[in-house]
C-alpha cells in the first residue's frame, strides 16, 4: 500500500503488526531516493510499489541500526 502524503513523496506502507506500521517513503523529485529499506521479507511490496509508480529508486538512505536494541514495551 502507498499514499501519496505531498507532491513526490510517497509513503509506503510495508507492514502493520500489533497496531503498528512500518513504512518507509519514497521521494521521487529529481533523484528518486527510497528513505529506509523495510524488511527482508517485506522486499516485495515496496518493489510492488515502486514499479505501480513505475519510478526506480537511485538512492537507498538507511535511518535504523540493525544492532539497535528494541524499545521496551509501552514505549513510543
Amino acid at each position: 500500500m502507498y499514499t501519496e502524503i505531498i507532491d513526490d513523496v510517497y509513503d509506503i506502507t510495508c507492514r502493520e503488526l500489533e497496531g503498528r506500521r512500518y513504512r518507509v517513503y519514497l521521494f521521487t523529485q529529481d533523484v528518486a531516493t527510497l528513505i529506509d529499506a523495510g524488511f527482508a521479507d517485506t522486499a516485495d511490496v515496496i518493489i510492488d510499489a515502486c514499479d505501480a509508480l513505475d519510478i526506480t529508486p537511485e538512492r537507498l538512505i538507511i535511518t535504523e541500526n540493525p544492532r539497535r536494541k528494541p524499545r521496551p514495551s509501552g514505549r513510543g
